[in-house]
């Protein structure tokens, strides 16, 4: 699979970052776009855009980073309940995938540049959480 600008296709900016599970992958670029894509066999189909600020784009909302759950449940529907991107406008920010609505947006203080998802149980937790990790500048 690959990922490249091509604004008909998908981005109209160079990729910055991927992520897939299952057959659900998704990319982020710097035209402040994360696009939601379905993989089969040879195919690749775009299911969504999401975008945090609508069809205007501003310099610093490039995606740096994009970040999925390890592991989900089929009986959700999509491959995927949800996704996270990172900007370099400090936006971390959290996407239901099967309607494209943004969830919450955290802001750090500099560029997010690396995203990742775990499920662990914290120290002295009886059940497993789901972490969503960032780094950044700062």
């Amino acid at each position: 699979v690959c990922c490249r600008a091509d604004a008909e296709a998908g981005h109209g900016a160079e990729v910055n970052a991927v992520a897939m599970r299952g057959s659900l992958l998704l990319s982020g670029a710097a035209d402040g776009a994360i696009v939601v894509w379905r993989v089969q066999e040879r195919a690749i189909f775009k299911l969504r855009t999401l975008r945090d600020f609508g069809s205007s784009y501003s310099e610093g909302d490039d995606v740096m980073c994009v970040a999925m759950p390890p592991s989900w449940s089929a009986a959700e529907g999509l491959d995927c309940p949800w996704a996270a991107g990172g900007a370099q406008n400090g936006a971390l920010t959290v996407w239901a995938t099967a309607n494209g609505r943004k969830a919450q947006t955290l802001r750090c203080s500099h560029w997010v540049m690396a995203a990742s998802v775990i499920v662990a149980a914290p120290p002295g937790a009886s059940h497993k959480q789901t972490l969503l990790l960032s780094g950044s500048f700062d």
